[in-house]
């Protein structure tokens, strides 16, 4: 298998999706995708854009039962799991953020304490194993001259934060504007 750069939305976003939540096989035979049932919609789009099954398990544990869908994506660089694939041009970058802030990010909506001022963020989460990841994502941003809040927590993660409510609405229209894969949840609070 030849090493490569995603050449469209899907494989963008997958490479993406697949850094953050991903896994490569121990025998190099393919990349594992696993995620809650929360997220049926786009692995369902997802198994079927790259005609590969979806499995469903079950795990019973003391406090109840884990449920998880998993892809295996054979046929697909092992290193859209270990690795930045760079040099990613635009608008393929976009997807491919997209991918990395569904899989280990979030956007918020809510309403400060203090008034009923509804403001969103957009956070990203990077273990200290992943500083390509920072690297790339930091870059991204600073291409919408876009300047995120950095904050280290003790479990060896640093947290990416667009606060600045025009720096949420740009980066939201650039990841979720015009795209076919998300998911939902995040689709929809990125664009309100």
């Amino acid at each position: 298998m030849t090493e490569r750069l995603p050449s469209d939305e899907w494989e963008a976003y997958l490479a993406g999706f697949l850094m953050t939540d991903g896994s490569a096989r121990k025998d190099g035979k393919g990349i594992v995708l696993n995620q809650g049932f929360a997220h049926r919609e786009v692995m369902e789009l997802l198994a079927a854009h790259f005609d590969t099954p979806m499995h469903e398990y079950s795990y019973e544990y003391s406090y109840g039962v884990k449920r998880t869908l998993t892809i295996q994506f054979t046929g697909l660089p092992i290193f859209w799991a270990k690795f930045v694939p760079v040099p990613l041009e635009w608008p393929l970058a976009c997807h491919y953020v997209r991918g990395l802030v569904d899989g280990d990010g979030c956007i918020d909506d809510k309403t400060n304490g203090r008034t009923t001022t509804r403001y969103k963020r957009i956070r990203m989460y990077v273990n200290d194993n992943q500083q390509h990841v920072l690297a790339f994502y930091s870059m991204f941003l600073q291409s919408f001259g876009i300047v995120p809040m950095y904050r280290r927590h003790a479990e060896r993660v640093t947290e990416i934060t667009v606060g600045r409510q025009p720096d949420v609405a740009a980066l939201g229209r650039a990841l979720y504007g015009n795209c076919t894969v998300s998911i939902r949840s995040k689709h929809e609070k990125a664009l309100m």
